[in-house]
């Protein structure tokens, strides 16, 4: 029996399975390595296909957003309780002041009627500026007149100058609360105006002579 010249086996050489003899060919634990080497971080591996999936549309894996943390909550719980305290307040505010600045609106009968609870009260009163009452002192800057409806004349003093419309005659509005001596003291006077011009009466000057005569001589006929 004879050796061959050359053989792989006593050089100590050992050949691939899948090409004997061919130097520089892949080695079979070379390609089971790569075969199984991890993906590196960041990038998806393949997922396979469910069993329960056909084959005629083309799987894609499921991604789902991030779920929310307890800092996302929180904030959700502070932006409730801020709101719920700033309506709070604003109902507060509205609702005192409402109920503490309220003004009535009556005429001096139904002023008068009140009794007790009329004094002190503050009230709007309306009425008619009585024709002979009006009296205007320019050094104190005060105004006295009647207001009078419904058969009742209440005596109101107001300090400072009267509106230009003012005059004997006129419906008025006055701000202001009752003591109890019967004087009607207002901080404010307002004339009501009407949609229909009125003329003045046969010999009667307009009323901004009329306001002139009063603010110079203290009687809106001009005699002192």
């Amino acid at each position: 029996m004879s050796w061959p010249p050359w053989s792989s086996w006593a050089t100590g050489r050992r050949c691939s399975a899948g090409s004997p003899g061919r130097p520089g060919a892949p080695r079979l634990w070379e390609r089971e390595r790569k075969r199984r080497r991890p993906s590196p971080r960041g990038k998806r591996s393949r997922s396979r296909r469910p069993k329960s999936e056909g084959t005629d549309r083309p799987w894609r894996p499921e991604i789902r957003g991030p779920r929310p943390g307890r800092r996302t909550v929180a904030r959700r719980w502070k932006l409730l309780g801020g709101g719920a305290v700033i309506a709070g307040a604003l109902t507060y505010l509205v609702a005192g002041g409402i109920g503490d600045n309220l003004v009535y609106f009556v005429t001096p009968d139904e002023l008068l009627a009140k009794g007790e609870a009329a004094y002190g009260a503050p009230v709007r009163l309306a009425g008619r500026v009585e024709p002979g009452s009006v009296k205007w002192d320019a050094e104190a800057v005060r105004l006295r007149f009647g207001l009078g409806e419904g058969g009742i004349v209440v005596p109101v003093e107001s300090r400072g100058a009267p509106p230009q419309m003012f005059q004997e005659g006129i419906h008025v509005i006055v701000e202001g609360s009752l003591e109890r001596g019967g004087l009607f003291r207002a901080h404010n006077l307002m004339v009501k105006h009407s949609n229909e011009y009125e003329p003045p009466a046969e010999g009667e000057p307009p009323p901004e002579v009329r306001y002139r005569q009063l603010m110079e001589t203290g009687r809106p006929g001009g005699s002192p």
